[in-house]
């Protein structure tokens, strides 16, 4: 048998490649003395067994023969444990490898189910592991849709509700013989999608395993955009070649679901994988996909055709409604381990840059031992927040505090909480306190979750926005999986899934939670959403369990070290998950743990949030030391992020546009089927949206857009938002030049900052961008319009804080009008403050006389030190960047080829779209209903013809729906717009204060135009100003 071993390993080899470095004939090696006589011996040794074999038992043979070890070392599927032995492995059925010492299965794989009358039976009575194998099996079809497929694994006893579909982009083969399973493509190559037929199909209780084929080109999921696989073929040609996951949410990875895109043949298809309970995912060189389960039990395929990204997303993607615009905001919490509610109100701090606000992570734990000794404190502090236009996220993690008093009873009598295999609640604990866990998907939770809002509303007085379901896979700090003999299975990567959570064993209603743990999060979203969505549909649930294809809910990924690693996988997660339909996946900004220093972190931590800002969530939650922009160690890091923020800001509205303007351009579509005008659209149609319309991601990968170019599948240090801004990150330390890629079909790129062009070419599209950590590398596609709202690029931004609503009347019953600025009601007020006066509502001016006269001089000063002279243009232009909404508009055109036009679209209160050439922009469906909207500048960024900013303060709303504005009409700026100005992609750093300088200077630097002189800086700061 060794030596049988030792041949087909020498054969393998050759077949690898390996071949001999001298060559001889085999004259000259059959003539030699040696090699004849022991030719002869093996020869005479070997007749009897070649008689027995070709005489006796020829059936025999045959069947033996279609197996073979010689499998390449990409295609090796490990058969039973990681340690069998090579008699374990022989005893098994499967093939040993003698040099590796690893066991794995032939090609085809002696495990699989054959047909036997009308059923699919095993073909082994045990699996490799000692199991015993479940004797019927049966793969169902269910055709969901033209190009979608579900393929199910299943037990033959179990029914299985399937769909047959007439017209349809794929074909389903399942074959007779051997339960196996293959999908084409319908086109004239027959693109195969999927095949389960490269490896073992195996099923018991406690253990089966599975593969599928979708790809020999690029595979891409699991977090991470393309699967690439290090080896080091010095040592061991298949070390570290592999790829596995765990799929069994714990506190390490909670945000995992299986999902894969594949490319073949220039087209893209991707599967979702469901399955309860845990399942381990090994991706093999080859893309050879093998699935491992623990609890047997049903496996679901869930095949989408695509054939571009744009067709896999929606195939994948399910449909929600839209989410507020506040939404898209900054998020802020600290996560203390403090109970106690007074303190935790005390380090509570409110920041003008966040726009909602959970208080403490840890509130809610703290208000199950507070019996309402602190009700005032907490609903001042809300008071303060809703008065300052903020809003209130309530962090609820799953875990039921023993001290809830009637909480914890109602939970108890409902029979909804898990128990031990002895019957007893179990207890587990979470931030120090004891607790106990409710089953969600309970069918008494709607009576829980109404003892639960009654128990919150004795503390929140006023109206809670929405809920962040934290901790939610769910945590236990005390439980830890050391009995692993219940499954004949088991890793180390397994153990550690399974331990700081539930115990598996633990039941509801006699279901083990083993069953349930990876649905556990999803369980109490789709609880709360049912429960709170039903009574105020604004009502916002944030959660930490990621689903399939979710794009409204916002994920929170927790516990995060700060890393740069740990920064570019994050990167790619939210890449692949936006794609994948959750577009709204959010990463703590520099990371959620203790694991931070502020002071050797400082560059990490500001390049992290240049890619937070960057991103349609940006949140801050963590413990000492906090990671606000506020309490960073210096006001460079403090000021350059802050600057960060108001960038995203003034693009945030533009983010918005992209992730739900397919909504209204569906709408509009079909009013112009139906050969009716705009004019006559009612002002609300376009928020009346239809459910089959999906949302947009708004980061995705290079090859979203770029499928068709192969070279930008690896990248993950840029991206792209939208379909016409490309980003470009650091992601190492002290990095000073950038390689970035510019795809050719491009013919121009800009970059957006200060309009300098870069043309590509199909040769070579990779420039070199010089960064410090300052800079956020952005640049436009030649076509696009990107329109900037508010006056950030003077770093001032609109303040709702300041915006307030009066009505000056006498009457008794004055007109009661409720005006929206950014989406959000503007609060009602019966006294405000203009430029230092106070107006009261009767117009009585009793109020603070003196007091009024002081500040109204000191705001005088103010306006004297900012202008030349106090005129009504001063005024006004502080009147539009604290008020008023301003839109301004980068137009990227490339006017060496025609047509010139470039297309660009916002969305207010209805989708607004822009067009332009050379000499005009036009403007449409510019909403009538609460318009307060100027126009401020357009920037134009061209090939052919100079780069200028044209500058204007005009209001858009009394020129009706549709317009145009030529060039000629906007005064334009005294001097060619500098490529350079307003760059924070310079190429230069002649703008960073030199190493004596101080940090003050170092801060207003950075976050200054990048110019090469004083004069150009304060020539760009004044054109700039609307």
């Amino acid at each position: 048998m060794n030596w049988v071993r030792e041949q087909n390993e020498t054969r393998e080899d050759y077949l690898n490649g390996e071949t001999p470095q001298r060559k001889t004939s085999w004259k000259d090696g059959l003539c030699q003395g040696k090699t004849f006589g022991r030719l002869f011996l093996f020869l005479m040794a070997l007749s009897p067994i070649l008689v027995y074999y070709l005489v006796v038992d020829e059936g025999t043979f045959t069947r033996e023969d279609l197996y073979t070890c010689l499998v390449n070392d990409t295609f090796r599927v490990p058969c039973g444990r990681k340690n069998f032995t090579d008699k374990e492995c022989l005893q098994a059925d499967c093939c040993y490898d003698t040099k590796r010492m690893r066991c794995y299965h032939s090609v085809p794989s002696r495990y699989f189910y054959e047909a036997n009358g009308g059923d699919f039976r095993a073909s082994h009575e045990k699996t490799p592991i000692g199991t015993l194998s479940s004797q019927k099996l049966k793969i169902s079809v269910d055709e969901i849709s033209p190009d979608t497929v579900r393929v199910i694994l299943h037990g033959a006893n179990e029914t299985v509700p399937t769909n047959t579909l007439t017209n349809k982009n794929y074909t389903v083969n399942v074959q007779n013989r051997k339960l196996q399973v293959e999908v084409y493509r319908n086109n004239a190559e027959q693109d195969r999608l999927l095949t389960t037929s490269n490896g073992p199909l195996m099923v018991s209780e406690k253990y089966s395993e599975w593969t599928l084929y979708l790809t020999n080109h690029s595979l891409f999921g699991l977090n991470r955009t393309l699967l690439t696989f290090q080896e080091n073929r010095q040592v061991d040609p298949v070390a570290n070649s592999t790829i596995t996951k765990v799929i069994y949410n714990n506190k390490n990875d909670h945000y995992s679901v299986p999902v894969f895109w594949a490319y073949a043949n220039g087209k893209f298809h991707g599967v979702q994988i469901k399955h309860e309970g845990p399942l381990e995912i090994e991706i093999l060189p080859s893309y050879l996909v093998v699935l491992r389960s623990l609890t047997g039990g049903t496996i679901e395929l869930v095949l989408s055709v695509g054939p571009t990204p744009k067709d896999l997303h929606d195939q994948q993607a399910t449909s929600t409604s839209v989410a507020p615009f506040w939404l898209m905001g900054t998020h802020m919490c600290r996560n203390s381990e403090n109970r106690n509610t007074t303190q935790v109100i005390e380090q509570f701090t409110m920041e003008t840059y966040a726009d909602s606000y959970c208080i403490d992570e840890n509130i809610y734990m703290a208000l199950m031992i507070d019996n309402l000794t602190n009700v005032n404190i907490i609903n001042e502090t809300l008071t303060a927040l809703s008065e300052q236009g903020k809003k209130f996220l309530l962090s609820v993690p799953p875990q039921l505090s023993v001290d809830s008093g009637s909480l914890y009873s109602k939970a108890a009598s409902l029979d909804l909480l898990y128990r031990r295999t002895n019957g007893t609640i179990y207890t587990g604990r979470y931030r120090g306190a004891t607790v106990a866990y409710p089953d969600f998907s309970h069918s008494g939770i709607h009576e829980y979750l109404s003892e639960f809002n009654n128990f919150i509303s004795n503390y929140f007085h006023i109206n809670i926005d929405g809920f962040v379901l934290k901790d939610n896979w769910p945590i236990d700090e005390s439980y830890v999986m050391k009995d692993n003999s219940t499954f004949p299975y088991f890793t180390e990567e397994m153990q550690e899934a399974m331990s700081y959570t539930i115990p598996w064993n633990a039941t509801v209603n006699n279901i083990s939670h083993i069953l349930k743990h990876n649905s556990y999060g999803r369980s109490q979203t789709l609880a709360y959403n049912d429960y709170y969505n039903k009574s105020d549909p604004q009502t916002m649930i944030l959660s930490s369990a990621k689903m399939f294809g979710q794009t409204q809910s916002v994920t929170t990924i927790q516990n995060v070290d700060a890393s740069w690693d740990n920064l570019g996988q994050f990167i790619e997660n939210i890449l692949f998950s936006s794609i994948t339909g959750n577009h709204l996946v959010s990463v703590p900004v520099c990371g959620d743990t203790t694991a931070f220093d502020a002071a050797t972190q400082e560059k990490l931590c500001i390049r992290w949030y240049l890619v937070a800002s960057t991103m349609p969530f940006l949140r801050i939650s963590s413990p000492s030391p906090f990671r606000d922009p506020a309490s960073l160690d210096s006001n460079f890091a403090t000021s350059t992020i802050e600057a960060a923020m108001d960038r995203r800001m003034a693009l945030l509205r533009h983010y918005y546009t992209i992730l739900y303007r397919r909504r209204y351009v569906k709408k509009i579509e079909s009013r112009i089927k139906n050969q009716k005008t705009l004019e006559r659209t009612p002002p609300r149609l376009f928020t009346q949206i239809s459910d089959v319309i999906r949302n947009e991601p708004l980061v995705r990968p290079m090859f979203y857009d770029y499928y068709e170019d192969t070279a930008t599948f690896p990248l993950t240090d840029q991206y792209m938002i939208g379909d016409s801004i490309l980003v470009a990150h650091a992601l190492t330390p002290n990095k000073k030049v950038m390689r970035v890629y510019l795809p050719p079909t491009v013919g121009v790129w800009f970059e957006m900052w200060s309009g300098k062009a870069h043309s590509t070419n199909a040769t070579d599209s990779w420039t070199d961008v010089s960064v410090v950590e300052t800079d956020m590398v952005m640049f436009v596609k030649q076509g696009a319009i990107i329109p900037l709202t508010w006056c950030h690029i003077n770093l001032l931004k609109l303040n709702l804080n300041k915006c307030q609503k009066i009505t000056f009347s006498r009457g008794l019953d004055p007109i009661d009008h409720i005006y929206r600025v950014n989406d959000t009601n503007l609060s009602v007020t019966n006294t405000i403050k203009d430029l230092g006066v106070i107006f009261d509502s009767k117009m009585s001016f009793k109020h603070h006389v003196i007091e009024t006269s002081s500040r109204a001089r000191k705001m005088l000063d103010f306006f004297l030190r900012s202008s030349e002279e106090l005129s009504v243009n001063a005024v006004e232009i502080i009147y539009c960047a604290q008020v008023e909404n301003e839109i301004n508009l980068i137009v990227a055109l490339n006017c060496t080829v025609e047509p010139y036009a470039s297309t660009g679209t916002l969305l207010l209160d209805d989708l607004v779209s822009f067009t332009a050439d050379n000499s005009s922009v036009n403007i449409f469906n510019m909403p009538s209903l609460n318009c307060n909207y100027t126009l401020g500048y357009i920037k134009l960024y061209s090939v052919g013809r100079p780069s200028t900013s044209y500058r204007k303060n005009e209001n858009m709303c009394d020129r009706g729906a549709n317009f145009t504005i030529t060039y000629e009409e906007i005064p334009t700026s005294t001097e060619p717009m500098s490529t350079e100005s307003m760059s924070t992609e310079s190429k230069s750093t002649e703008s960073k204060s030199t190493e004596s300088e101080s940090t003050e200077s170092k801060s207003t630097e950075s976050m200054s135009t990048k110019s090469t002189s004083t004069e150009s800086t304060s020539t760009e700061t004044s054109s700039t100003v609307p």
